[in-house]
């Protein structure tokens, strides 16, 4: 794909320049969009120029009422979370420095799996307590390796078919070009 072709997914026809990002607004140290915004070409996490091709980023939410289920038992909170989540799929421009960081944190991540797995069954079949103690600690460590560390930026809030985004580079959120969020006219420019 060349240079050209890479930017033909991210085009968009407008009539005044002022319009460009209607489907991207801030409100205080959020960025809240919808699933068809187009971001400014600066990266989410450090407010450089962004690289040619975004990343495709799920948002997903549940409210916070449901997270005392946790410490109750975990495989329930994870099937309820899953069942009752609202989510939505935005494209999140990233500098090349934080793409190859999401990428090698993911490798690392999904990759402690097979090797908690496998400490784990040695420590079952040879009865070594401290390894069990390891294998769990291995996949906690790639959760939070894949869960929180991969993605800079997490929705806080939906409401309607809007997400609200928190982390994201105070750069990003004070460009000029990205206007102040008000619920009763979110919707008022219409193409």
């Amino acid at each position: 794909m060349n240079f050209v072709d890479g930017y033909m997914n991210h085009l968009r026809i407008v009539e005044d320049v002022e319009h460009f990002h209607n489907n991207v607004w801030r409100h205080h140290d959020c960025l809240v969009v919808r699933e068809d915004s187009v971001m400014p070409q600066k990266c989410v996490c450090c407010g450089a120029d962004a690289s040619t091709e975004p990343v495709d980023k799920l948002l997903f939410w549940h409210t916070p009422l449901l997270l005392p289920v946790v410490l109750l038992s975990w495989p329930f909170y994870l099937m309820l979370a899953l069942c009752i989540r609202k989510h939505m799929s935005v494209q999140l421009p990233l500098c090349d420095k934080h793409k190859a960081q999401r990428v090698w944190v993911s490798f690392i991540g999904v990759g402690l799996l097979p090797f908690a797995g496998l400490m784990g069954g040695v420590a079952i079949t040879q009865s070594i307590p401290v390894l069990i103690l390891a294998a769990l600690l291995m996949v906690l460590s790639s959760a939070i390796l894949v869960g929180w560390i991969r993605n800079p930026v997490w929705a806080v809030r939906f409401e309607s078919d809007v997400a609200f985004i928190k982390n994201v580079h105070p750069s990003v959120l004070n460009m000029k070009s990205i206007p102040e969020w008000l619920p009763e006219d979110e919707y008022s420019v219409k193409f």
